[in-house]
């Protein structure tokens, strides 16, 4: 009998001792826990504060279509203050346009009666208005010819011929900031020789007609 009251004795004691430890050291780590968990939020705001010291370091570049679709890219145009529209022209593949940033791709030139595009160009007063010009404008030995100009009123969804079919490759394209029917055009006619449609022509009525104002 006494053999067992000494037992408990004992059993009593050590509880005595180890339950205040183990409530300590449970606290002083719900306190470190606590002091970690506001370092790291202090560094978090620091961090959201100052910025990256470069803008650009976390960029990386990507591929983001249109694959294996008429090969090399020769024009590329966004639209103002939408972010995730563009239009890609290909060498010989015609015009793509993602509404995703890239994410997907849909090919809007393909009922025209050539595939080669050379420069793509938005109206900046109606980005609605798309000017497409003809002909890769890359001088190389396998380049595709041109069939003149193409215009879009409605972003692509349909076009319309407007002319120089005989432009052969067409560099580049702007359009006047305030009228989306003035144009100049920028064209090397037919690659391998002088003539006639090489130079700059402008349109003052969406492409109905067109002058020649720089010989070269």
């Amino acid at each position: 009998m006494k053999r067992i009251h000494s037992l408990t004795s004992l059993l009593a004691l050590t509880l005595v001792g180890v339950l205040p430890a183990a409530k300590a050291q449970n606290t002083e780590t719900q306190e470190a826990g606590r002091a970690e968990e506001q370092t790291s939020r202090a560094e978090r705001s620091a961090a959201e504060r100052n910025g990256p010291s470069d803008p650009l370091e976390n960029l990386k570049f990507r591929n983001l279509g249109p694959a294996a679709g008429g090969g090399r890219v020769t024009a590329v145009v966004g639209v103002p203050g939408q972010p995730n529209v563009y239009y890609v022209g290909a060498a010989a593949g015609g015009v793509f346009r993602t509404n995703d940033g890239g994410l997907s791709w849909k090919p809007i030139f393909e009922k025209e009666a050539v595939a080669s595009v050379g420069a793509i160009a938005l109206a900046p007063s109606n980005p609605n208005v798309v000017w497409v010009g003809t002909g890769e404008a890359n001088i190389r030995n396998d380049i595709s010819g041109g069939r003149g100009v193409y215009v879009s009123t409605d972003g692509g969804n349909s076009w319309r011929f407007a002319g120089l079919k005989d432009a052969g490759q067409v560099s580049s394209i702007v359009v006047d900031p305030n009228d989306p029917n003035k144009v100049f055009v920028g064209a090397i006619g037919h690659a391998w020789g002088p003539n006639q449609e090489r130079g700059v022509f402008r349109t003052s009525d969406g492409g109905k007609t067109w002058q020649k104002v720089l010989y070269i």
